[in-house]
């Protein structure tokens, strides 16, 4: 039996109000941490193949059974580095609960506990500098209180050798360029802060090649942070010199089906059983394959339905249209795509109809305050919306009026879509997407084919910042396309005018006494 969404799943509403908050995790979450908070943790983590190759390899070495020593967490930001450190943390502090995070982790070797170190450059004593955070989590500050006592000192690599010694010991290295901004305006001798910690951490890495059970996992600092010359300097010598010595992990592949593993573990409290999800890819299989002998898309959408299964139950187009402004400056990744998938469920929560059977970027309420400014802080494209999407003051933006028309909301779904594919920063970014692509991410069971066609071929002639590149891509910018603005404002006016006149009865049609019908209507324009 074909079941939406609202019938077939449970969500979890304290997940989503938290996927719709700052979200922000902090390694020192571990310090003073139970094995009942350790276990919480791993019930909403779903491990994807990047952290579980890091816990594994990071557990093998803490006991003795791996020579690599570092590793370095390749993300942008609010990309599950943190979320990663987090679960290596827990699970080297607390061996004992390795099997909630699946045998495959502990597979052939037996983990040990270990002392867990955490540095957060937000949290870095500035007294004592990295080097003495570090000593001092290990309980030994008083061995390296001559590297800060009489002024910043590196400490080389027998030092650290002589302080860490054969026990197994976990350093995380997180957020180092908020420390290392401030760092390099502090002169030392020829040079700054930043040259003394840049020489302290090569150090260390050395020295954990030597010492079999140190294993020391840091967040990239590549496009982290806005940077001056000297930051910048800095910040190239700690990653040339973890990159010589540290193995390269992506915690999440953003471009792969793993991050719907991650949106269910989150946000779902029940899956619909195997039968419910099969019944709602065979209904998308016969929509496209139809839409496919009418040529309204192509063969190749064919395989969406194939996807089903995975992306469930979010539409499988929702990965391709955040691959287009997952690159922006700021845009979290991860924690961003958590935010987007909570509000299109409040948004499929709060709809009148009970008509969605794949949740998609075409559902967003944008009509609320709250997920506008949301989708602006991405990239503001605010004055399009106004205008071609939707207009929270009187109703009287392009796809609202077409859909008053119609007497569906095929025009606000597919605007809202274009939207989301149009968000992309830079100019020279993919953006925007092809009708026929627009059509098969939009097409649904129990939804009229053509109500979707009609309403693309309505939008692109009517909406002022709806703008056509040269690989056919329709995308909403900042800019009004002015011959569009031009043909269609005085038209608009006038139905404006015929709308609020006749309270909503604006559709209906008038009939001379010669009996010719003629439509007074949005597409006519008279």
């Amino acid at each position: 039996m074909l079941q939406t969404i609202i019938d077939a799943c449970e969500f979890k509403q304290e997940a989503i109000d938290y996927a719709l908050s700052k979200q922000v995790e902090d390694l020192e979450d571990l310090v003073n941490h139970t094995q009942e908070s350790a276990r919480a943790f791993f019930d909403k983590t779903y491990i994807t193949d990047g952290m579980a190759q890091l816990l594994r390899q990071g557990l093998q070495r803490l006991a003795g059974n791996n020579d690599q020593a570092a590793f370095e967490l390749r993300q942008a930001m609010g990309g599950g580095k943190t979320h990663s450190m987090l679960a290596l943390g827990y699970l080297a502090a607390n061996p004992s609960v390795a099997g909630a995070a699946g045998a495959r982790i502990v597979d052939g070797f037996t983990p040990q506990p270990a002392k867990v170190v955490v540095v957060s450059g937000r949290n870095i004593h500035h007294d004592h500098f990295l080097w003495g955070t570090i000593a001092e989590q290990l309980g030994k500050g008083d061995e390296f209180a001559r590297f800060w006592s009489n002024g910043p000192r590196a400490p080389n690599q027998k030092d650290w050798e002589d302080l860490i010694g054969q026990d197994p010991v976990l350093i995380l290295i997180d957020e180092l360029p908020p420390y290392l901004d401030k760092a390099v305006t502090i002169p030392v001798g020829a040079g700054n802060l930043g040259d003394v910690t840049s020489a302290a951490l090569s150090n260390l890495l050395a020295a954990a090649i030597k010492l079999p059970r140190l294993c020391i996992v840091l967040s990239t600092l590549v496009g982290q942070y806005r940077s001056s010359s000297d930051l910048t300097r800095i910040i190239g010598q700690i990653t040339n010199e973890a990159r010589r010595q540290a193995k390269p992990i992506t915690p999440v592949e953003l471009g792969s089906d793993e991050i719907y593993y991650i949106l269910r573990k989150r946000l779902l409290a029940r899956e619909p059983a195997p039968l419910v999800v099969e019944s709602v890819a065979e209904a998308y299989g016969r929509v496209l394959s139809d839409a496919v002998k009418s040529k309204t898309v192509e063969r190749a959408a064919e395989k969406i339905a194939d996807e089903v299964a995975a992306t469930y139950p979010f539409h499988p187009s929702l990965k391709t249209v955040v691959a287009t402004f997952k690159d922006n400056e700021g845009f979290r990744q991860t924690r961003g795509l958590m935010t987007i998938a909570a509000l299109m469920i409040r948004s499929v929560q709060r709809r009148k109809s009970n008509d969605v059977y794949l949740i998609g970027p075409q559902h967003l309420d944008l009509g609320d305050r709250a997920i506008r400014d949301t989708v602006n802080n991405i990239y503001d494209l605010d004055a399009a919306i106004t205008v071609d999407i939707v207009d929270t003051g009187s109703s009287d933006a392009h796809a609202e009026l077409i859909d008053a028309d119609a007497g569906n909301d095929a025009a606000s779904q597919t605007a809202k879509l274009l939207l989301m594919a149009s968000l992309a920063e830079s100019s020279d970014a993919v953006k925007g997407l092809q009708t026929s692509d627009i059509l098969s991410f939009l097409v649904a069971p129990l939804r009229e084919e053509n109500d979707f066609v009609a309403a693309v071929d309505t939008l692109t002639s009517k909406c002022w910042y709806l703008h056509k590149r040269e690989n056919g891509a329709w995308y909403f910018s900042k800019n009004e396309n002015l011959t569009k603005k031009l043909r269609t404002s005085r038209a608009v006016r006038r139905l404006i005018r015929w709308n609020r006149t006749w309270r909503g009865d604006w559709r209906r049609s008038s009939r001379p006494a010669g009996g010719l019908h003629i439509p007074a209507c949005y597409r006519c324009r008279r």
